[in-house]
């Protein structure tokens, strides 16, 4: 049976109204518990985002801390390179490399201080759905990077600690503390170095000679050593002191602007002019009103005949004198004599002179230079050949070439490997003429040319090395050994330049029209013949045992040690514009090995020690 509802009741209604409450009720509360997940999700979204945020600016600093540490490896490399093989075994390449980090990092620093005190600025990343801004505050601390004189530097380390922000109240701060130290790729090598001296010294005098009789023109720029006296009959100028262990006559119009010490006596028959002090242990005999700014002083006696000194004149025994206007005190020991410091013993001794001083005596053993001992291999071939290219190519592979001639009337031009600048290279010939012809070299390294027997030159250009740069006269050197007196001559004119040291052992030097640049010793026992219009320009031109003998006109930069100076010529002398090169001094058998490490390239230079959250205060 059927039975049909009623709405006439009003049950339908009530039911509706109920239902529609109840699921009012579940939305509201639905609601609010959607928009309190919401905000918690919000919130722990950007509590994990600012951690990132800190941590990006300890990476961003981090990278910047590598970058210096690679550059000041690289910049610590380069400088290494550049050095001699026994100054490499030395370096302390690791103190370098982290004094040169520390110090570009202490810029970086004070660069960026003006942020707040953070030398990081503030770093905006992506703007979040909040529209408020995030960013880190970064500063790097110096953790005990400190040494002390029992201790060096072996690493650095930082705290970098960064600050990560949005808005005012999400805030966290990572602290990462790193180590910079020394790690790359390195080779342990073994090098022969051919120079055991010292690189450089400086002489003590312009000139050392054993007398002087020249009739010509003489100009020296500084000091001049006589060790037997001698008669300077010269026109010119000589600005520094001048010695002599034996009698001294100064007879021309010669100009010192220094003192004049000798330890015999001293005859003054002409005009010189002396703007210092004159002293002598024997008699002083002065004629012809010579101008003397200095005092006068004789451990014995003292004649004047029409003197023209504004000093005193003192004599330890009597002074004879046709003046009555100078000032005098005779008959005065000599302890009481004006004098400079160990002048009695430096005019029994010329050793003495410098004593106490940083130059070097043009007596002493760094002035001696050893003979090489070389052995002349017996070969029939001739550079160039008939036929044959005129370029001689050396490699690391082959660095001693020999030869029966060489050159005679082609330019030559020699190649050096791109490799160190301190590698020696050999050319070993019987013969070498270039009259008149080119000699070109070019690359790194060292060029020794021994000769047996013959020696003529024209001229030697330096061209560039690999760093573009020309290379230096002082690494190439021309040894002409022959035990024969043959003299070699060189002659290079329409302005040509022998730019090379010369080394010769046996023979005498003729040079006429001749420019050379680069020192030059000579061991013969004869003379060095100047004819024409000459030039050298060096640190030293050595003839212990040769007369310079001057007929032409003689322009020397360099220390000169000769054994007597001769002639009628002109000769001016000046101090060298640098020390001396000692490698001229050196046998190519005196060598020494070093040990030493290459560095190659930098591997993970700066390394994380540990990385925390710190806790900020409220």
């Amino acid at each position: 049976m059927i039975k049909i509802f009623k709405n006439e009741q009003g049950y339908t209604l009530i039911i509706a109204v109920s239902i529609i409450l109840i699921i009012s009720i579940l939305g509201v509360s639905l609601m609010k518990v959607t928009s309190t997940t919401l905000k918690q999700s919000d919130n722990e979204r950007n509590y994990q985002s600012v951690y990132y945020i800190a941590e990006s600016g300890v990476s961003q600093v981090r990278a910047k801390i590598n970058e210096i540490a690679n550059n000041a490896f690289n910049k610590t490399k380069i400088d290494y390179d550049s050095l001699k093989v026994e100054e490499k075994a030395t370096y302390p390449f690791e103190e370098k490399f982290l004094q040169s980090t520390m110090k570009a990092v202490n810029s970086y620093i004070e660069a960026n201080k003006n942020t707040n005190n953070y030398p990081i600025k503030k770093i905006y990343l992506t703007q979040m759905q909040n529209n408020l801004t995030p960013f880190s505050l970064t500063e790097i601390e110096p953790l005990n990077n400190v040494v002390t004189s029992n201790s060096k530097l072996n690493s650095l380390q930082y705290s970098i600690n960064s600050t990560g922000k949005i808005g005012d109240k999400t805030t966290r701060k990572v602290s990462q503390t790193i180590k910079i130290t020394l790690n790359a790729n390195t080779e342990g090598k073994e090098e022969t170095s051919n120079d055991e001296q010292p690189s450089t010294f400086k002489a003590c005098s312009n000139g050392d000679f054993n007398s002087i009789n020249s009739t010509g023109s003489l100009d020296i720029e500084g000091d001049v050593i006589l060790k037997e006296g001698g008669k300077l009959s010269a026109n010119g100028n000589i600005k520094g002191n001048f010695y002599s262990f034996g009698s001294l006559e100064i007879n021309n119009s010669i100009n010192f602007g220094g003192n004049i010490y000798a330890s015999q006596s001293i005859k003054i028959p002409n005009r010189p002019t002396i703007s210092g002090q004159l002293y002598s242990k024997g008699d002083i005999t002065i004629n012809n009103n010579p101008p003397i700014n200095g005092d006068i002083v004789s451990e014995n006696n003292v004649y004047i005949t029409n003197g023209g000194m504004s000093g005193t004149v003192y004599a330890a025994q009597k002074i004879v004198s046709s003046s009555t206007s100078i000032k005098k005190f005779e008959n005065v020991t000599i302890n009481n004599l004006p004098k400079p410091k160990n002048l009695l013993s430096l005019m029994n001794d010329p050793t003495k002179i410098y004593e106490g001083q940083t130059c070097t005596n043009m007596d002493s053993d760094q002035f001696k230079p050893k003979i090489p001992s070389v052995d002349f291999q017996i070969t029939t071939s001739d550079f160039p050949s008939p036929n044959g290219g005129s370029t001689l190519t050396f490699s690391d592979s082959q660095k001693n070439l020999y030869f029966n001639k060489f050159g005679v009337q082609k330019p030559i031009e020699i190649k050096l490997p791109n490799g160190s600048k301190n590698e020696v290279y050999s050319i070993y010939v019987d013969t070498l003429n270039m009259d008149n012809q080119d000699i070109s070299i070019s690359g790194n390294g060292i060029l020794k040319v021994y000769v047996k027997s013959s020696l003529g030159l024209g001229s030697i250009n330096q061209l560039n090395s690999s760093d573009g740069k020309p290379r230096s006269n002082f690494d190439t050197t021309i040894y002409y050994l022959s035990d024969k007196p043959e003299t070699p001559y060189f002659s290079n004119w329409g302005g040509k330049k022998i730019n090379a040291n010369i080394f010769i052992k046996n023979s005498d030097l003729n040079t006429n029209q001749c420019k050379i640049n680069g020192n030059i010793i000579v061991l013969g026992k004869h003379s060095v013949t100047i004819s024409g219009d000459n030039e050298t320009n060096g640190q030293i031109f050595y003839l212990p045992e040769s007369n310079l003998s001057a007929s032409g006109s003689a322009t020397i930069t360099g220390y000169v040690k000769a054994k007597n100076v001769i002639g009628s010529g002109n000769i001016k002398i000046f101090n060298p514009t640098s020390e001396i090169n000692t490698d001229i001094f050196d046998t190519p058998n005196s060598s020494k090995n070093y040990t030493y490490i290459d560095y190659k390239s930098a591997n993970n230079l700066v390394t994380e020690v540990d990385q925390k959250e710190v806790e900020l205060k409220k």
